[in-house]
């Protein structure tokens, strides 16, 4: 059974560090109902486009390529065909996401790749015909890295080197000897196993992929089938091998260093013979010479997967970014090849069965010439045309005639099925064909417009609007800092610090005027008190006035309790006399009753007098008792009073304190944010001088990018004039020397401008990353920049895009190993052979003297800067000893100023009050001081030229060393340098100054 490999191309989506480089979709599938796919459909060039099996977009699941592509084989396993499926393409374009190998036993249908899909799918095929046939299954799995080949399953020793296979030959079929296969019942159990095996599998991180795998896997299931029943059972035996290899990559973009360096190069050299093997094999017409399958283990181990006895699955897996284009159009160039590759699978028998049932078949075709013969009467072409006894087989007798027509059969059918399979030839090309023209009728216009907005536009003015777009994003960033800049001065003049002072002072207004009125307050008490105090004493004296010597300083209450008693008896005494009175009758006229009577009013006026003083000493008690109490409140309001204003005094004090704090605080924030002012400040001169190296460097690439990009234009046109005039002169049979050589020059002039367009594109796409990461920056802060310099930056990563995309475009359309083949084949003649060797001779000599030239260069360019270095070094070094001198001379000068000035200071202080003379001398003195100050200045200005001269024999030093590209940035540094030595010196000479004016008496 021969049959082609199937071929299936798996578009993965961008993932995030293509996001973040900017990177654009170069890969199209322009139709869903048609396995096509275009490369390239850009902004300007011709889209190359490629038709396979199957096509699979960024949106497709695992599902739909597993339905589509890989169950429809596995009919093909049960019947006793070996299957192969192998996953092709760069690093971390999705091999092994596809083929499932990392599978880590979830349950997730959607993230299921090929392999524990095709498990499931093959044990539930072995429980449905389970009553039919019997099945058994055993899998190996094995990994080559670094073109060792490792059994992943062997439980023999710890260590890696101990499970090393070998790969042998033996009846034209690789056999690997040793090879452990475990018999498996079960999907869990073949889970476990891949599993097992995943584990020990060599994986690392690189740039490109967090987990890229490091060697290719073969994961193999063995299935030998045994039909149950019937008179004639058969056993058929089939192998399912599940490739996944390792990605190809480049060092420049993976950053693969040491250990990691050397896996991919044994991992590009695998890949390099086996795309000469897809190359050999898929050359139009089959295989045509030597196909190297002995020179790696990988093509040893996929002998019978590509041109052998199996049917070939190629899943080819790429990357749709345009930072990925070169590996992208490689891959699917050879998938493309890969298609013509037509393997011979057969059905795997058993030896012994298929020899039984073969001479079954002769011990029939003798049984029925046998009765032929017997028959005697009949002829040859009867005997020919009867049916056969035997059920199930024709009657007929093999003779000579029959022999001949089925030879001429035999050659028809192979005439018939090669003239088949030019025709699927040449309609895959003619389908091809049809969806190139239709991509290009499709965007012709859009070209057409194109091209004439470019024609009206010249390309200086698009550089400058790119330079200039730049330029803005720079001085948007350098307003940012200026912004920030300004903030401590800003905070001086803060809402934030004007309120607080103005609380500060408010609350100490009010706390002062709170203790004026308490201090009053107090006042008034203290004096209300002393005055109570004073009246008290009074009011004490006053009633010890009222009473007569005896009663001199008794108590007011003494006094009180005297008159009440003085009162009883004055009454006691006046009822007896009134009693006698009564009791008596005598002589009104009498004498007796005369004095009686005078007594009676008297001791009457007595009693009334002693009632008003005790009336009074009783209101001069009660008065007392009130003043008293009077004076306590007094007392005890004082004393709270004494305690607020005391309080009152501690918060205010408090209050200074913490504001004085708070103050003092603020002050070093101040500082510190007019030292970050001054950093910001230097930082924007920092960045304003690399923004002037970068504009430099930017201008310097565009206009280098168009350079190329016009080059690589001229190339091609002059490609196109050459091949024209080839094609005229060959069909006119006018070929000459001189025209080859000049052909051959062209093509190697185009094949150099290629080259050097790629270079010019990593260039490019390292840019546009820088600006892309830029651009995502000023989305994630929005409130820092403003619309306008975000819709610039976005401006600029188009005009990127664009420049990108025009020059990928023209690398794509000039095919490179296109190129050099067409050069060995487009010479049919040796004459023309010599001619075009001696012209690449010339071209390689010519490249080699000029290599030679510029090692030579290089090398004097080595020892000259080695020597240059060696006198940096001495320059820095005396420019070290110099400013240490320099700072020490002035140190030593700031103190002799300070002594002698503190001298003069206490001189002219002292002398002050002397006489005029000694006035004199002090004046003569000072005159003295201020000249010897002078002097010093003097050797301090030539101390500086000193520095000045030193820093610029340093700077011509490095600007010797370092050509003129360095020399710009180093005379740039030499400058800053010594703008800040003099900005620091003038800094000094106007404090020096400013402390002059502060001590000047």
């Amino acid at each position: 059974m021969a049959d082609s490999v199937k071929v299936a191309v798996r578009i993965r989506p961008l993932n995030g560090r293509e996001r973040e480089r900017g990177c654009r979709m170069v890969v199209d599938q322009p139709s869903l109902t048609e396995p096509q796919i275009v490369i390239g459909n850009g902004i300007s060039g011709k889209p190359e486009a490629f038709t396979f099996n199957y096509v699979f977009g960024a949106s497709d699941g695992q599902e739909l390529l597993y339905e589509s592509a890989v169950r429809p084989l596995l009919g093909k396993l049960y019947a006793g065909y070996n299957v192969t499926i192998l996953a092709y393409g760069q690093t971390g374009s999705g091999k092994t996401f596809t083929m499932g190998t990392n599978y880590d036993g979830s349950e997730d249908l959607g993230g299921m790749g090929v392999i524990p899909r095709a498990i499931i799918d093959i044990f539930e095929r072995i429980e449905e015909t389970r009553g039919e046939s019997e099945t058994k299954v055993a899998c190996s799995f094995m990994e080559l890295y670094q073109e060792n080949l490792y059994d992943l399953l062997s439980e023999k020793g710890s260590g890696r080197e101990d499970r090393v296979v070998d790969i042998r030959e033996a009846n034209n079929q690789i056999v690997i000897p040793g090879l452990t296969e475990i018999p498996m019942r079960s999907a869990e159990e073949t889970f476990g196993v891949l599993m097992r095996g995943s584990q020990e599998r060599a994986v690392a991180s690189t740039a490109m992929n967090a987990v890229s795998s490091r060697s290719h896997a073969i994961f193999t299931l063995s299935m030998t089938n045994r039909t149950l029943g019937g008179d004639k059972p058969t056993v058929t035996t089939s192998k399912f091998h599940l490739v996944d290899l390792a990605g190809s990559e480049r060092p420049k973009k993976t950053q693969a260093t040491g250990e990691r360096f050397k896996e991919g190069v044994k991992i590009n050299q695998g890949l390099l013979v086996l795309g000469n093997v897809i190359s050999a094999l898929g050359s139009v017409g089959g295989p045509q010479g030597h196909v190297p399958y002995r020179e790696s283990k990988l093509t040893r181990l996929l002998q019978d997967s590509l041109g052998g006895n199996s049917l070939t699955l190629m899943v080819a897996c790429v990357s749709p970014a345009d930072y990925n284009c070169e590996e992208t159009i490689n891959t699917l160039r050879y998938a493309n090849r890969a298609k013509n590759i037509r393997n011979k699978a057969v059905v795997n028998q058993d030896p012994n069965q298929a020899e039984i049932r073969r001479l079954n078949a002769i011990i029939q075709e003798l049984r029925l010439e046998l009765l032929t013969a017997t028959a005697g009467k009949e002829n040859v072409g009867d005997s020919a045309n009867r049916p056969s006894s035997v059920p199930g087989k024709p009657g007929i007798v093999r003779s000579s005639t029959d022999s001949h027509i089925s030879v001429d059969s035999a050659r028809r059918e192979r005439e018939l099925q090669d003239k088949i399979r030019t025709l699927q030839q040449q309609l895959q090309s003619a389908l091809q064909d049809m969806a190139t023209d239709q991509l290009q009728t499709l965007t012709a216009e859009k070209i057409v417009e194109e091209i004439e907005a470019l024609l009206t536009e010249s390309p200086e003015s698009e550089l400058k609007q790119g330079v200039r777009a730049i330029l803005d994003g720079y001085k948007a960033e350098t307003a940012s800092i200026r912004c920030e800049s300004a903030i401590s001065d800003n905070l001086l003049k803060s809402d934030d610090f004007q309120d607080r002072s103005d609380l500060h002072t408010k609350k100490q207004m009010d706390i002062r005027e709170e203790l004026r009125k308490l201090t009053k307050e107090l006042e008034i008490k203290e004096e209300l008190h002393r005055r109570c105090m004073g009246n008290m004493s009074n009011m004490t004296f006053t009633v010890e006035d009222t009473s007569d010597g005896s009663g001199a300083g008794t108590g007011g209450n003494e006094k009180l309790v005297e008159y009440q008693n003085k009162i009883a008896e004055l009454e006691k005494q006046l009822q007896e006399l009134n009693g006698q009175l009564n009791s008596k009758i005598l002589d009104k006229k009498s004498k007796l009753a005369e004095d009686r009577r005078k007594k009676v009013q008297h001791l009457e006026q007595e009693l009334a007098e002693v009632r008003k003083k005790s009336v009074q000493q009783a209101k001069m008690l009660q008065l007392k008792e009130k003043d008293t109490q009077r004076i306590d409140n007094l007392s005890r309001e004082i004393q709270a009073m004494k305690a607020m204003r005391v309080k009152l005094v501690k918060n205010m004090r408090t209050e200074s304190e913490n504001f004085r704090q708070w103050k003092i605080n603020r002050e070093k924030e101040i500082c510190q944010l007019r030292e970050k002012d001054r950093k910001l400040k230097n930082e924007m001169v920092r960045m304003k001088s690399t923004h002037d190296k970068q504009q430099n460097v930017l201008k310097r690439k565009v206009d280098e990018a168009v350079a190329v990009n016009r080059r690589l234009k001229e190339a091609l046109e002059r490609q196109k004039s050459v091949q024209a005039q080839r094609a005229a002169k060959a069909t006119g049979k006018l070929v000459r020397g001189a025209d080859v050589t000049s052909w051959v020059d062209h093509e190697l002039e185009l094949i150099r401008s290629v080259k050097e367009a790629s270079v010019t594109l990593k260039l490019l796409m390292d840019d546009r990353a820088l600006l892309n990461s830029k651009l995502l920056d000023m989305k994630a802060h929005p409130d820092e920049h403003d619309e306008d310099t975000i819709k610039q930056q976005e401006h600029d990563l188009e005009l990127r895009n664009a420049q990108i995309a025009d020059l990928q475009q023209k690398i794509l359309s000039t095919d490179v190993d296109s190129k050099q083949k067409a050069i060995l084949e487009g010479i049919p003649t040796l004459s023309e052979a010599k001619q075009a060797i001696k012209k690449i001779l010339q071209v390689f000599s010519d490249g080699q003297e000029e290599t030679a030239k510029i090692r030579h260069q290089l090398v004097d360019t080595r020892l000259s800067v080695e020597c240059l270095e060696e006198s940096v070094r001495t320059l820095q070094s005396d420019l070290a000893d110099t400013r240490q001198r320099f700072t020490d001379e002035t140190n030593d000068l700031a103190k002799m100023y300070e002594e002698k000035l503190s001298l003069l200071l206490r001189s002219k202080q002292k002398y002050a009050r002397q006489s005029k003379e000694s006035a004199t001398t002090c004046d003569t003195v000072l005159q003295e001081a201020s000249d010897r100050m002078e002097k010093l200045r003097e050797e301090l200005d030539s101390m500086k030229e000193a520095n000045r001269l030193l820093t610029k024999q340093l700077a011509e030093a490095q600007a010797s060393a370092f050509g003129r590209r360095r020399t710009r940035n180093s005379s740039k540094q030499v400058q800053q340098v010594e703008y800040e030595e003099d900005e620091a010196e003038d800094e000094r000479e106007s404090v020096d100054d400013d402390s002059d004016l502060e001590r000047d008496p």
